[in-house]
């Protein structure tokens, strides 16, 4: 009877442990779960937060950059405006947004090409000289309609270039190519857009090209008033 009585507490141990471990392997089963689900959560939570942080960013550099961008088209206007008093405002925000535009595209400085504009047209939309030369940076549609500067700028015709965008767009195109073709020498390209010959003559003196120092000028205008740093130019 003793011995029946000690089987089956035994037993019942046996029983009770095999329950607690059941349990217990359960419960650890579970735990792992929940940790590892825990771990996945969070290492999901970081990367999602990652993305969202370099959206963030991504989205706070466009922004800075959109407003950059339209500070410096604010002030072109406004200095394009002081070279020529009688534009319209409407159409000098256009001229200042094609300048930094196709500068920007092309990598030319548009302080550069404002002060070209302004020796050679004066910012009239419709200038035309007598040697066919036509708009804001006097392009001559006979000597380039077949070039791909006025046709990759969309200039299908002579009266595209009274367009402030196509106009720019090509003016800006040749000016870039002469500026290639003369080895980054700006001098020579200003003389050549100017004058069409590649070689300035070895008697004139390249502090002596009106047309050139003039352009030259206004660039330093146009640069002092865009980065504020000459503070009487903007008064």
């Amino acid at each position: 009877m003793v011995y029946n009585e000690q089987r089956d507490v035994i037993l019942c141990l046996i029983f009770l442990v095999l329950a607690v471990v059941i349990v217990m392997g359960d419960r650890l089963v579970y735990t792992t779960r929940l940790v590892k689900r825990m771990q996945n959560e969070h290492e999901s939570y970081k990367a999602k937060s990652a993305v969202m942080i370099k959206r963030q960013i991504a989205q706070y550099k466009t922004n800075l950059e959109k407003r950059l961008y339209q500070q410096r088209q604010v002030k072109l206007c406004k200095i394009i405006r002081k070279f020529q008093p009688k534009l319209d405002e409407i159409l000098a925000d256009r001229i200042a947004r094609s300048i930094l535009i196709e500068c920007d595209n092309i990598g030319v400085d548009p302080a550069l090409v404002t002060g070209l504009i302004k020796v050679e047209s004066g910012f009239d939309i419709f200038a035309e000289s007598k040697a066919e030369s036509i708009g804001l940076m006097q392009v001559r549609y006979s000597v380039w309609k077949n070039e791909p500067e006025l046709i990759n700028s969309g200039v299908h015709g002579k009266d595209y270039l009274f367009s402030i965008e196509h106009n720019i767009r090509a003016g800006v195109s040749i000016l870039h190519k002469y500026y290639k073709e003369a080895k980054c020498n700006i001098i020579k390209a200003l003389y050549r857009y100017n004058t069409g010959k590649s070689k300035i003559p070895k008697n004139v003196s390249i502090w002596k090209i009106n047309y050139v120092n003039k352009i030259l000028y206004y660039t330093y205008q146009v640069k002092s008033f865009l980065s504020e740093d000459n503070k009487c130019d903007q008064e």
